[in-house]
């Protein structure tokens, strides 16, 4: 049931060099019909786990911590999301981002506000178009204290990033020092991908045009559980976009193949059995008393889809 030269690939990477993957995103490129299809799923997505942090974020580096291999559970969990197993894998270190970019000469990219951020890693950004070394695309694609919907926002930006440096590859019809930028990414990954790999994949995606490049975000409902901001990924236009965009089968991926949470008419779902139940307290209580450990408790009902709701 695959289509024929599809291939699909994760590629993560972290924010603050903590562990935690900040920027998740799957992609499928078809070396047949030469698209390419990139969707990043926010950091905050609840995840179907029974631990007191649920973000999908926290997934590579709770695992290695734990001596486990952080891209395998990863890959686990973006399966349960997506409904297939990815092809590659790439988990990729800041530095070598930055090194990246500036083995390929830079980035022009036009910086849409001041970015200033002092507290940790500076982050020092002036607006307008200018040429990014590795460092600066670093600022800008780590950036989103300044940003209304936080998180959400700097997806946007990073995508107009990529867009751009895909436009000026492509206008050069060629990746600039390719064996330099493909040994860099290659030594400095958690990824099942060789560097001759990566510079196969490189001239596959020279021989699509910009028009056949997309990024996108996965649909979403931001709200807080237990005082804690999360993601929930809305279901049926999750499914409808992994479909369209991602999967690399003739036959569509359906409800049952996948272990969700989501949220629909005010209540929290799950195509699976849900775990740790108690957890999902919706809402955020500003001033809660210190000693309130539970500050929603009231259940209003459990239905035979594992669908509850909590209320104060």
């Amino acid at each position: 049931d695959r289509q024929d030269g599809v291939y699909t690939l994760l590629l993560a990477g972290s924010d603050d060099g903590t562990g935690n993957t900040d920027t998740i995103m799957v992609g499928r490129l078809d070396t047949v019909r030469h698209t390419a299809n990139f969707v990043s799923i926010p950091r905050d997505t609840l995840i179907n786990v029974d631990t007191p942090i649920r973000k999908l974020n926290s997934v590579y580096w709770t695992a290695v911590y734990s001596g486990a291999s952080g891209s395998d559970a990863l890959r686990r969990h973006i399966k349960k999301l997506i409904g297939f197993d990815v092809d590659c894998y790439a988990v990729i270190e800041l530095e070598a981002f930055e090194r990246a970019v500036d083995a390929l000469g830079g980035i022009w990219f036009d910086v849409p506000q001041r970015m200033y951020y002092e507290e940790g890693p500076v982050i020092d950004l002036e607006p307008g178009y200018q040429l990014l070394n590795g460092e600066q695309a670093m600022w800008l694609c780590r950036y989103r204290s300044g940003y209304v919907n936080g998180d959400l926002d700097r997806i946007e930006v990073q995508h107009d990033f990529l867009r751009a440096a895909a436009d000026q590859i492509l206008q050069l019809g060629s990746i600039p020092n390719i064996p330099q930028v493909a040994a860099i990414l290659a030594e400095s990954m958690d990824t099942n991908m060789t560097a001759s790999n990566m510079a196969w994949f490189a001239r596959q995606f020279l021989r699509c045009r910009s028009e056949d490049i997309r990024f996108l975000t996965a649909p979403n409902t931001p709200a807080y559980v237990h005082d804690l901001s999360y993601t929930f990924l809305d279901l049926y236009n999750w499914i409808q976009m992994v479909n369209e965009y991602l999967n690399p089968s003739t036959q569509p991926v359906g409800e049952g193949q996948l272990d969700l949470v989501y949220l629909r008419g005010g209540e929290v779902c799950c195509t699976t059995a849900i775990q740790g139940i108690s957890y999902f307290a919706l809402g955020r209580r500003e001033n809660a008393p210190e000693e309130e450990e539970e500050p929603f408790s009231h259940i209003i009902r459990i239905t035979k889809r594992h669908a509850f709701y909590c209320a104060d």
